[in-house]
């Protein structure tokens, strides 16, 4: 029995560590997912204040030269 405690030790202590790096990977992953939708709706964001900034920059010139 006493050889038995050991091994039952040892093999806690492999689940736990599976455990932490489980946990570990799933917190990573939930980390990559909001960083690249954070990403991708700044990136939306530049492109629609580029835009905007076209077409802004058209107007003034249209007015402008209507002057």
């Amino acid at each position: 029995m006493t050889h038995v405690l050991p091994d039952l030790a040892r093999e806690r202590q492999r689940e736990m560590l599976a455990d932490a790096v489980a946990l570990r990977d799933g917190r990573r992953a939930a980390m990559h997912g909001r960083v690249t939708r954070r990403l991708q709706r700044l990136e939306r964001l530049q492109t629609r204040r580029g835009h905007q900034a076209a077409q802004l920059r058209a107007e003034l010139e249209r007015l402008e030269s209507a002057g």
